[in-house]
């Protein structure tokens, strides 16, 4: 991974202008990040259990090299990069500005910088997001055709930081559906990944969710499975495995089983909280 970062950096020559005021003039301009008391509030709701990195997304958007990476992964040259400008427009906020006739860097920057944003808020690392884009600079290295395809469809999803856990199919109006199950494990946060795959190869749908990192420690996983096998018994016992609203607890049971084996343990709802489950 360090090898493939250090490869994608000795390429990413491209740098973008970042000031301490905002332009005299300028075509237009958008807001990439919000840094008000009332953001981080709306944040902490949606993800209650991402360490804070405010000031980290700050100086990282203030960084050349991070622009650099994004501008070379979307096709930007230096000349492109010369026509915007990131700066603050307040204490807590940072906009990207354009400043030339010119609107290319400008329409792709804003969007790619709030996806950067969304996804450092989300729990993802800086490390990870950065491999995410040199992973595509070295496509003809990925053997893996699942994870070329992958990469092809989620350009922010470093397909080298997945590990494949299941795979199987489902048939759906006589066309048959393969899917793949990741997990990845980026700091403090892990995720489980389902990418459906056409016949073609192509990727039919991927979804994400945030699950508890315990899930994807081996020094935790195999009590883990012991206590989900266990629950799956007890409950197709009494009858309720399986039925609507019982996943609720199911969860609850675990947590305390956990618990009780020191393992702090969070449910996929608490860790979703905008995702219903039944």
């Amino acid at each position: 991974m360090l090898a493939a970062l250090s490869f994608f950096a000795a390429t990413a020559v491209v740098e973008a202008q970042v000031a301490r005021v905002p332009p005299a003039k300028f075509f237009n301009s958008i807001q990439i990040y919000y840094g008000s008391a009332t953001y981080q509030i709306l944040f902490r709701q949606m993800y209650p259990f991402t360490p804070d990195n405010t000031q980290e997304i700050w100086r990282e958007l203030t960084d050349t090299n991070t622009i650099g990476y994004i501008a070379r992964a979307n096709g930007l040259t230096a000349k492109d990069l010369s026509t915007v400008v990131i700066a603050p427009v307040h204490t807590n906020g940072l906009a990207l500005f354009q400043i030339s006739k010119a609107d290319r860097a400008f329409n792709v920057l804003e969007g790619q910088l709030q996806e950067y944003v969304h996804l450092r808020r989300e729990g993802h690392s800086r490390m990870y997001l950065l491999t995410a884009l040199s992973d595509h600079w070295q496509e003809s290295k990925m053997t893996d055709p699942d994870l070329r395809a992958i990469m092809k469809n989620q350009p922010w999803v470093a397909v080298s930081w997945l590990k494949k856990e299941k795979t199987g199919t489902y048939t759906n109006a006589n066309q048959v559906t393969r899917w793949v199950a990741y997990t990845l494990t980026d700091g403090a946060v892990a995720w489980t990944c389902i990418c459906e795959f056409k016949p073609s190869g192509q990727v039919e749908s991927f979804l994400s969710e945030r699950i508890d990192p315990a899930e994807t420690n081996p020094q935790y996983k195999p009590i883990i499975r012991a206590i989900d096998a266990e629950l799956e018994a007890q409950m197709k016992q009494q009858g309720t495995y399986g039925k609507l609203g019982t996943i609720h607890t199911f969860w609850q049971l675990k947590k305390e089983k956990l618990k009780a084996r020191g393992i702090d343990w969070h449910s996929p709802a608490e860790l979703n909280p905008g995702t219903q489950y039944d």
